[in-house]
């Protein structure tokens, strides 16, 4: 078994938290030909990511549970093997409706990895501690973005849409015997009590409840739902309006990976020098204005590469900061008792308005960049109105 402090149990437990990553960036090139070959309107095919992020969120709501009460390792080892399944259902899908359900299939799954993440590294290290090993697995996880549209593209070009889920399938079942032969239990003491609904009604009003918890999860899962407003709506933008081939599109997904990859680094060096609380601040004023200035670019000059990729490049520098912070500040406020739970809290906050977001750029598609770039500055923008209120309100 892997020790608590060594690399290897970090990386594999980023691996494992990249799925949400896995499962949306790897077949963001492959967009606009399944629209084609499943005869499918672009909205529903804009659906197979909505209807993941939602899936996603909602799962956390079970998985932080049953992560207290049955520990962390069999959610880990039975949510990787649920996630390699599905992607093979999506990969047979013969019409978009499958696609669809096998994608929440996915996201069933991949949510087991970001819960037990985040609850692995609240049962072993304190919160400044935390905060560092935090910083680091989401440095691991934003590897996998960084590598896989790419290699998506390139599948999609030689073997077909169909072959990327195969991939994905290939990688839930390693990840699942890695976990299997490395991953020891955590949680130091299980929670029979934890499925009970009067007790999570009452944890989730003690957890929301909290106001260093709303605010940092809140601020947080605004700067996800800008993300996944560009991430659903860019190949259509990108590939059908600007008309860049979908393996080039790959390597502009990556460069966003690349910029988080080294946020996430420098964040971590940060933390002894300015504290989480002040550099979760600045991360999400900083995607606030970096959203307001996209949105201003393609107003005043249309969409072009220039007007999108830079803000966009400055946005994810921001979000690649608060990501490790946030987490961290929320949980350190909570009972370890119900830190499963409390996790479970912030994925369905960010994946909830995440899916919000994409759903309203999806309807509001024109043809043009305008909703994606108003629904990432409007994201933002209420993340960082959100935090304000709520954090500013109950500072000492």
């Amino acid at each position: 078994m892997l020790r608590p402090d060594s690399l290897g149990l970090l990386l594999l437990l980023g691996l494992c938290a990249g799925l949400l990553p896995l499962g949306t960036d790897t077949y963001l090139p492959a967009l606009p030909t399944i629209a084609a070959e499943l005869a499918a309107p672009s909205v529903l095919v804009q659906a197979t990511m909505g209807g993941f992020i939602a899936a996603f969120g909602l799962a956390q709501v079970f998985a932080g549970p049953l992560a207290d009460r049955y520990g962390r390792r069999p959610l880990l080892i039975g949510g990787l093997l649920v996630f390699a399944l599905a992607s093979l259902g999506a990969a047979a899908a013969p019409d978009i409706e499958w696609l669809i359900a096998a994608r929440i299939g996915q996201a069933f799954g991949a949510c087991c990895g970001l819960v037990v993440g985040r609850a692995a590294i609240r049962d072993l290290f304190d919160r400044e501690t935390g905060a560092r090993k935090l910083a680091r697995m989401s440095a691991v996880s934003v590897c996998v973005p960084l590598a896989m549209p790419p290699i998506g593209g390139l599948v999609l070009v030689l073997l077909g849409w169909r072959a990327i889920f195969v991939l994905l399938a290939a990688i839930g079942f390693a990840l699942a015997l890695w976990a299997r032969q490395g991953f020891a239990e955590t949680l130091p003491r299980r929670d029979p009590a934890a499925l009970d609904f009067v007790r999570l009604r009452t944890a989730a009003g003690v957890i929301l409840g909290t106001p260093s918890f709303l605010g940092h999860a809140l601020g947080l899962a605004c700067g996800y739902a800008g993300l996944f407003c560009f991430l659903s709506g860019s190949s259509f933008v990108l590939i059908g309006q600007l008309g860049i081939a979908p393996s080039q599109y790959g390597f502009a997904i990556s460069s966003l990976a690349l910029t988080h990859f080294v946020s996430t680094l420098t964040a971590a060096r940060l933390v002894p020098r300015f504290g989480s609380p002040r550099l979760f601040a600045w991360g999400v004023a900083w995607m606030a204005a970096m959203g307001a200035t996209m949105a201003l670019g393609i107003g005043l000059f249309g969409p072009s590469l220039a007007s999108v990729m830079p803000p966009m490049l400055a946005f994810m520098i921001g979000l690649a900061v608060a990501i490790p912070q946030g987490p961290a500040l929320a949980l350190a406020a909570i009972p370890p008792s119900i830190a499963g739970t409390a996790s479970a809290l912030i994925g369905l906050l960010q994946m909830t308005l995440a899916a919000l977001a994409s759903l309203v750029v999806a309807l509001a598609g024109d043809g043009s960049a305008q909703p994606m770039a108003l629904g990432i500055a409007a994201s933002a923008l209420v993340g960082l109105l959100a935090y304000r209120l709520v954090i500013g309100r109950h500072s000492p």
